[in-house]
């Protein structure tokens, strides 16, 4: 079971550890996102950091229903103690998640 807590935007956060192409593992906390349909998203600087590979470019559609252009990459995570493929998109903002199911 993951734990994790509300912030005072009543947003539910929660630890993940996102492993790089080295083995490198960074602990990070990210918002759980319901209208988020990706796996995850993270910073270019933390994408850059843990050396991930580019899996090309695609379109997504924004919350205000405007369309940008987001890199995706492939990397590992670890979710309740498994380890995990995923492939994120990446964002300037704070890490979205989606809970695996």
């Amino acid at each position: 079971m993951i734990h994790g807590n509300v912030d005072s935007e009543l947003q539910v956060i929660v630890p993940l550890v996102v492993r790089g192409t080295q083995g490198q593992e960074l602990h990070l906390k990210g918002v759980v996102d319901t209208g988020y349909n990706g796996a995850l998203t993270l910073p270019p600087h933390v994408i850059t950091y843990l050396g991930l590979p580019d899996m090309g470019v695609i379109s997504v559609q924004l919350a205000d229903g405007s369309e940008t252009y987001s890199y995706t990459h492939e990397c590992e995570i670890i979710w309740e103690g498994e380890t995990l493929k995923v492939i994120l998109e990446s964002s300037p903002q704070e890490p979205l998640i989606r809970v695996p199911a």
